[in-house]
């Protein structure tokens, strides 16, 4: 498997573990992702890095709402960085969000919410099995 370079921007310093330890067991020979707390140090890494994977929250500090995550995932996609989305922002379980950030604006590879993650094994493996999918183009048997 070939060692990736994932970058994960997330505000909340459990989730980073959570989602962190997600990332390492999909890729295990790779070195650990590269963990961002802000949507300006977030896009400035991903303006200036050579990314395989961008693993983004969509409620991103200073922003209460979710814009600067869906400006991250704009900016993942015009940099042709393909982008996983977690969130856990309750606006955005009152929203269509798998159409909104799968859209031809976004094209996330695909939405997670966190409750998802942290309730289900099988979500988990879902996640893990994209992570590899989109690193190596093979999933795990």
């Amino acid at each position: 498997m070939k060692v990736a370079r994932v970058l994960l921007v997330e505000d909340n310093k459990r989730w980073q573990a959570i989602l962190r330890t997600q990332i390492n067991l999909a890729l295990p020979n790779s070195e650990s992702p590269r963990i961002i707390g802000t949507f300006q140090d977030g896009a400035q890494e991903l303006r200036q890095g050579s990314w395989d994977l961008i693993v983004a929250d969509l409620g991103l500090p200073p922003d209460k709402g979710i814009d600067l995550g869906m400006e991250l995932v704009s900016l993942a996609k015009e940099k042709k960085v393909p982008c996983i989305v977690v969130s856990g922002t309750e606006a955005v379980k009152k929203m269509p969000v798998r159409d909104l950030v799968l859209s031809k604006d976004y094209e996330a590879r695909d939405f997670f919410s966190k409750e998802e993650i942290l309730s289900s094994e099988e979500k988990q493996r879902q996640f893990q099995n994209l992570v590899i999918k989109i690193v190596t183009g093979f999933e795990r048997g």
